[in-house]
C-alpha cells in the first residue's frame, strides 16, 4: 500500500513522463513491479500473530536473538526492512537520473526511513511489554521441593556423622569442663557478653527477612537463581527449626546464665551445672543445640551451595554464621551447644542447597525413580 501511495504521489505531475521512460511498465525497478513484489512477499510470509521462523544457529530471520524483545523478531521487522530495501532501491535509481535534483524522491526516501524507525520502536515496545507480562517467575510452591527427602537426608547427611559429632562433642565439653570454663570467661568479662547482645536481635530478624528479601528482589530483577535461593532458605530454616525444636524439647539442658535473653540479667550460681539436663521438658526455646547458630549455618550452607562460583560471598556468609555462634556462646548458650548447632545446621543447609541447586541444571540427580506401563526401577548415576 505504501508503494502504491508513493507511485500515485511521486510519479505524477512534472515527473510523470520521466517515470514512464525511466521505469517502463513491467520492469523490475518500476514502482508497480516493486509494489507487486512486496505484496507477493507479504502474502507469502506475513503472519501478524507468529514470530518469524528461525534458521539454524538460533538466530531469527533478521539476525535477532530468540527470546529477546525487539522489532527484528517480528513480522513488523521484516516489513520494515523490506521498506528500507525498497526505498534504497528507488532512491539509488532516481538519484542517478534527471530526478536527482527533484527533492520529492529524497523526501519519499527519508519518509520511508522514518516509518521504518517508528515501526521498529512501536512494535518493539509492545513486544517488550508482552514479554514482561508473560514473565511469571519462580512459583512459591517450589518451597516444598523434595521437602520429605530433604528432611530425611538432612539427618543422614554425611552418614549421620554431623548429628553424632554434635552429641559427642557436647559430652566431651562437659566431661573436660570446657563448657564451664568458657562460660565463666564470658561471665567474668562483661564486655564479651555485651558484644554478643546485638547478635540476639540479629538472630531473630535475619532468618525472617533474608528469604523474603532474596525472593522479592529476584522477582523484581527477574533473577531465577536468587528466587530459588530465597525459597531454599525458607525450606532450610523451616527444617532446621523443626529438628532443633525436637532436640531442645527432648534434652532440656539448663541455660548457662551468662545473660538472660529477655531482661539481660545474670545467674548467681557458682557450681558447675553444665551437665544438667531436664529430659523431655517440652521447652523448645532454650537448651541444646543452639537454634540460632543452626539457622545461621543452614542459611550459609544454602547460599554457598547455590552460589558455588562466588568465593567472596561464601566467605562472607560463613563468617556471619561463625560470628553468630560466637555471640551466642558468650550470652545465652554453652559453647558445646553452639558447635552442635553449627554441625546440625550445616547438614540441613547442604542437603537443601544441593537439592535446589539441581533445579538450576548444574547437577543431575544421582538417584531417580522411574515407572512405565510394564516396569519400574531405580537409576543410580555414579
Amino acid at each position: 500500500m505504501l508503494c502504491n501511495t508513493l507511485n500515485a504521489a511521486h510519479f505524477t505531475g512534472p515527473g510523470k513522463d520521466f517515470a514512464k521512460h525511466r521505469f517502463p511498465a513491467g520492469s523490475a525497478t518500476s514502482p508497480t513491479s516493486l509494489a507487486r513484489a512486496g505484496k507477493a512477499r507479504r502474502n507469502e510470509t506475513w503472519d501478524w500473530t507468529q514470530p518469524i521462523s528461525q534458521p539454524s544457529g538460533g538466530q531469527t530471520a533478521e539476525g535477532g536473538v530468540p527470546g529477546k524483545a525487539g522489532g527484528a523478531q517480528t513480522v513488523c521487522g521484516s516489513f520494515a526492512i523490506e521498506l528500507c530495501e525498497m526505498s534504497t532501491q528507488i532512491y539509488e535509481t532516481a538519484a542517478s537520473g534527471p530526478l536527482k535534483k527533484d527533492g520529492r524522491m529524497k523526501k519519499a526516501f527519508f519518509m520511508i526511513i522514518f516509518l521504518y524507525s517508528l515501526c521498529i520502536y512501536t512494535f518493539g515496545q509492545d513486544i517488550e511489554q508482552t514479554n514482561a507480562a508473560q514473565y511469571r517467575g519462580v512459583s512459591l510452591s517450589m518451597v516444598f521441593h523434595n521437602i520429605g527427602w530433604n528432611a530425611l537426608h538432612s539427618i543422614t547427611y554425611n552418614y549421620g556423622l554431623n548429628f553424632i559429632g554434635a552429641g559427642l562433642e557436647t559430652w566431651a565439653f562437659i566431661e573436660t569442663g570446657l563448657d564451664w570454663k568458657w562460660r565463666n570467661t564470658a561471665y567474668e568479662n562483661n564486655w564479651l557478653s555485651r558484644c554478643g547482645i546485638p547478635g540476639l536481635y540479629i538472630a531473630y530478624t535475619v532468618p525472617v527477612f533474608a528469604p523474603a528479601a532474596a525472593y522479592i528482589t529476584g522477582r523484581i530483577i527477574k533473577d531465577e537463581r536468587l528466587q530459588i535461593t530465597g525459597l531454599a532458605l525458607v525450606q532450610a530454616l523451616a527444617l532446621t527449626f523443626g529438628i532443633q525444636s525436637v532436640l531442645k524439647m527432648s534434652t532440656g539442658r539448663a541455660l548457662p546464665g551468662i545473660v538472660n535473653e529477655l531482661d539481660h540479667t545474670r545467674s548467681q550460681r557458682a557450681d558447675d551445672f553444665s551437665d544438667e539436663f531436664n529430659w523431655f521438658n517440652m521447652n523448645f526455646i532454650g537448651g541444646w543445640p543452639s537454634g540460632h547458630t543452626a539457622n545461621a549455618f543452614a542459611a550459609a550452607a544454602v547460599i554457598a551451595e547455590m552460589y558455588y562460583d562466588n568465593l567472596p560471598l561464601k566467605i562472607g556468609v560463613y563468617t556471619y554464621a561463625a560470628l553468630m555462634g560466637l555471640g551466642k556462646s558468650v550470652t545465652v548458650h554453652w559453647a558445646s551447644e553452639v558447635i552442635a548447632g553449627a554441625l546440625i545446621g550445616y547438614a540441613v543447609g547442604k542437603t537443601v542447597g544441593k537439592s535446589y541447586r539441581g533445579i538450576m541444571g548444574n547437577r543431575e540427580n544421582r538417584l531417580t525413580f522411574y515407572i512405565t506401563n510394564n516396569s519400574l526401577g531405580v537409576i543410580i548415576r555414579i
